[in-house]
């Protein structure tokens, strides 16, 4: 804490929006401790806490706005990259999508809290076309809650945090450590997302075609879909938690969701491995390269019940 305490004492404002807009950018920076000694200094008088809460703003407002034009302009392939700059698993694409479909603006106003969903969440706003002004109204007021969320504690517990610098040594110490932890859990939970072996739709279609029992689960949520793979059950992540049981265990399984990277489909996969099934594998390109093979889909509709 001391270290990053003389870095903003020395620079000032500067090193907050530097930190701010890199982690506005989906890198995987630790903005709070910076934020959290801002909100220090300023409760020493050393910084302005309005030009630190401003300045905030205003950085993670910019950078929400480039992913938001860029999702709209390059759809999905934004979100592909962010999630191969992001060190969440590439399900963060399905739990935001989840989100914006049951709560739309109200999730700009949750998903800096959340790691991986304020990375896709405005890309993900860009892509559904949602209105420029609810988009700057909730992504602003979500990314002010969140920077108040740490300099807001540093500003008024400021003397008492100035007095147990020794103690907060050990605690910056502990959070280094612990976040080393995170990133190096992190970047071996997407090798093993992405190690996991897939079937491509022509593998997928011959199988259906030959007569094969194929089970395939859709794991989007029921309001982002326009159609399905023929023949598909439509299963959210949870609900297929909740009710993996019910499923048969000898026939292969082929889940697809609509993240980058077969994301939530590989980490469903896994898990469907782990509790007894012969065979469970996502589907190479999801259902949009399925509908670009020009195979067959249906509509919305599909339960459990119905295998």
């Amino acid at each position: 804490m001391d270290q990053v305490q003389a870095a903003l004492t020395h620079h000032g404002i500067w090193v907050v929006l530097g930190l701010v807009l890199a982690s506005g950018a989906g890198l995987p920076l630790p903005a709070p401790p910076v934020l959290l000694a801002a909100g220090v200094l300023a409760g020493a008088g050393r910084l302005s806490l309005t030009a630190v809460l401003a300045g905030s703003l205003l950085a993670l407002l910019a950078t929400d706005l480039l992913w938001y034009q860029l999702g709209r302009w390059r759809g999905r392939s934004i979100l592909g990259l962010l999630c191969r700059i992001s060190l969440e698993p590439d399900s963060c694409v399905q739990r935001t999508e989840d989100l914006f479909s049951r709560y739309r603006g109200g999730a700009l106003l949750v998903s800096k809290f959340l790691p991986g969903l304020k990375t896709a969440a405005p890309p993900l706003a860009g892509l559904i076309e949602m209105p420029l002004g609810e988009f700057a109204l909730y992504g602003g007021g979500g990314s002010l809650l969140w920077a108040a969320a740490f300099v807001v504690p540093g500003y008024f517990f400021s003397e008492r945090i100035a007095r147990a610098a020794p103690v907060g040594n050990w605690v910056a110490a502990a959070a280094l450590a612990a976040f080393a932890a995170w990133l190096g859990w992190k970047i071996l939970q997407r090798r093993r997302y992405l190690r996991i072996g897939r079937v491509t739709p022509d593998e997928l279609f011959a199988q259906q075609e030959a007569g094969h029992a194929v089970l395939v689960v859709d794991l989007r949520h029921p309001n982002a879909i326009e159609s399905k793979v023929r023949g598909a059950l439509q299963m959210t992540p949870d609900e297929l938690r909740g009710r993996a049981a019910e499923l048969p265990r000898d026939r292969e399984v082929v889940l697809y969701c609509g993240c980058p990277n077969e994301g939530s489909a590989a980490q469903m996969a896994l898990l469907l491995r782990a509790r007894g099934f012969r065979s469970a594998r996502p589907l190479l390109g999801g259902i949009d390269a399925w509908r670009a093979r020009g195979y067959p889909v249906d509509p919305p509709s599909g339960t459990i019940e119905g295998i």
